[in-house]
């Protein structure tokens, strides 16, 4: 290390060491790790410092001045400081093309030169649109306040008068090239915040409209259970008043109706109840993700759905091989089945209903689908189906949760889920996303060498 360094590390040794002695009692408690400070502080301050000086060795350094003994002892300096990267130009007329050519991170120019002089350099240079901001430190004989303040006007870094001391060139180029790298690397700090900063507002964005969203559809369920609950409650209010009056009049016909109804909006009651629990149910996953064989969960639905296509006289049609995925298959089972009775629902009049189920793979994807040809759906209600509550027929079974369930577990999978319908009477297609197992987990293709040098791929690794 250089003299005025070591001499600068030990004066703020000694400083601070003064310092912690005067304290009063007790204050030193209040400075972490006080006791071995000055060690510490010093050496990493000394590496630091060690670090990019390292770096600045690296700079790429041009000399443009029109005496070549000038250039040498530029050089040799340069060189003992570690500085081996050094470009010189003697001629005033090339030194613009070559500043051009390769961009220096540090120019050291001389002002009185035939031809073209620093001055006019300096001021193209200045106005460049891509070496506006490049390091210049002036060397010049010229003493002269004028000369000195004309530079500075042009914009220039350091000025050294000539004949100058070694050491001080050679802690003025460091400085140079150490603001300029302090500056390239707190601009890449800062370009690096407003990234995180624009990624945290994207998310907080995001959060917040997931959050809106959240906070309409409690709204929507609060509504709904205050109204669907309301219905058969007040029913079945009525209906006992009416049945005490029935016992007493000894009306066992009218009781039994009274009956009928108490026992129908209690179901009505039940089934609503069921269904918000699955729908709370529906935005998490109960078992830990494992292989999952599509065919076998969709048969399965297919199984559970067979008595309401049965009186629906429904044709179900299943496609072969709709892939292997991984998921919870108990969620799966329910989107199957949901998406299925959603089918049976809306089946059209005067035409032989049918569902079809299948898939498509691509891109480690499965891409699997319910298809109907029941009454079909408007576009504009392609997004609203799969709402919390909304229900295009009020007329149909259920309280409009089935579909938002679907989404909620394909969402949880990391899938979509769409639909496909060019409006009444042509059906629709149902169409979820999941990860493709078997694609995940492919072996790698196997390269064997055949008897006439030709490479064949072995098919039974894929």
């Amino acid at each position: 290390q250089s003299l005025p360094g070591v001499a600068f590390c030990l004066l703020r040794a000694v400083t601070f060491s003064y310092f912690l002695e005067r304290v009063p009692q007790g204050f030193t408690n209040y400075l972490p790790y006080a006791g071995n400070f000055n060690a510490d502080a010093i050496q990493r301050g000394d590496q630091m410092a060690g670090e990019m000086d390292q770096d600045l060795k690296k700079s790429k350094i041009m000399i443009v001045d029109d005496e070549p003994i000038i250039i040498d002892i530029l050089e040799t300096y340069l060189a003992n400081d570690g500085y081996h990267n050094v470009i010189t130009v003697t001629d005033s007329k090339q030194a613009l093309k070559m500043i051009e050519d390769s961009t220096p991170d540090l120019l050291i120019l001389d002002l009185m030169m035939p031809d073209i002089s620093g001055f006019d350099i300096l001021a193209t240079v200045r106005a460049h649109p891509v070496l506006f901001s490049l390091n210049i430190m002036i060397l010049s004989a010229a003493d002269d306040h004028v000369v000195r303040f004309r530079a500075l006007e042009l914009g220039i870094n350091d000025f050294l008068t000539k004949p100058f001391n070694a050491q001080e060139f050679g802690l003025r180029v460091r400085n140079v090239l150490a603001a300029r790298a302090y500056e390239r690397q707190l601009n890449k700090e800062k370009e690096s915040l407003e990234d995180l900063v624009r990624k945290r507002s994207m998310e907080l964005a995001q959060k917040e409209a997931a959050l809106e969203k959240k906070m309409a559809e409690m709204e929507r369920f609060t509504y709904t259970i205050s109204h669907d609950m309301k219905t058969p409650l007040v029913t079945i209010l009525g209906f006992i008043g009416q049945l005490q009056e029935d016992l007493r009049n000894g009306d066992s016909e009218q009781v039994e109706i009274d009956l009928d109804y108490i026992r129908s909006a209690g179901n009505c009651m039940s089934n609503l109840l069921q269904s918000l629990l699955h729908l709370a149910k529906s935005g998490r996953i109960i078992s830990e993700p494992q292989r999952v064989d599509l065919s076998d969960v969709a048969r399965d639905a297919v199984k559970m759905t067979s008595l309401k296509c049965n009186k629906a006289d429904i044709e179900v049609t299943l496609k072969d091989a709709l892939g292997i995925s991984s998921g919870d298959p108990v969620r799966l089972l329910e989107v199957f089945q949901n998406l299925i009775e959603n089918s049976i629902k809306f089946v059209a009049k005067d035409t032989k209903p049918w569902i079809e189920i299948g898939s498509l793979k691509e891109g480690g994807r499965i891409f699997c689908y319910v298809r109907d040809n029941g009454v079909g759906i408007s576009p504009e209600y392609h997004e609203k189906v799969f709402g919390l509550f909304d229900k295009l027929d009020p007329s149909t079974d259920g309280v409009g949760v089935g579909l938002a369930i679907v989404r909620r577990i394909i969402e949880e999978h990391g899938g979509k889920v769409w639909v496909e319908s060019k409006g009444k009477g042509s059906g629709a297609t149902f169409w979820f996303t999941l990860p493709d197992y078997e694609f995940m987990h492919k072996a790698p293709p196997v390269f064997t060498m055949q008897k006439h040098n030709t490479l064949k791929l072995n098919e039974k690794t894929c």
